[in-house]
């Protein structure tokens, strides 16, 4: 009876430490990508870079990401969880910038799991702040 009641005990120690552990270590286990996701919207922002010093201007809102591709990225690919990455110029006192955002694993605004989070990238080129 006695190792009966230890091997319960047991079970219930190793059963209450990984409810503890799991929610944890799923969370981030997903947040690989958020590494892959906060890398490509850095690409993203160096081929903004790189076509306004060869035009002079960012790629306007209806212009979007897709028209660095071919010369300033070799394509434009979805966000590691399938969603797609936003790009907007933004006016502060007639200097215009840029942001790149994602909506993470749960693809709407907000979330509260660190891969469900926002993702985004404010452009500071030399016209900004």
């Amino acid at each position: 009876m006695q190792k009966f009641l230890y091997g319960f005990i047991s079970a219930i120690l190793i059963l209450l430490t990984l409810s503890i552990i799991y929610p944890w270590w799923s969370d981030t286990k997903g947040c690989t990508k958020c590494y892959q996701v906060i890398a490509e919207m850095n690409e993203q922002s160096l081929a903004i870079e790189l076509h306004y010093r060869k035009f002079g201007k960012l790629p306007s809102n209806e212009e979007g990401l897709e028209i660095l591709v071919g010369e300033f990225l070799e394509e434009l690919n979805n966000d590691p969880w399938g969603g797609k990455y936003f790009y907007s110029t933004l006016n502060f006192d007639n200097r215009q910038c840029y942001v790149i955002w994602s909506f993470g694993s749960d693809l709407k605004p907000g979330g509260e799991k660190e891969s469900e989070k926002d993702f985004s990238i404010f452009g500071k080129n030399e016209n900004c702040l």
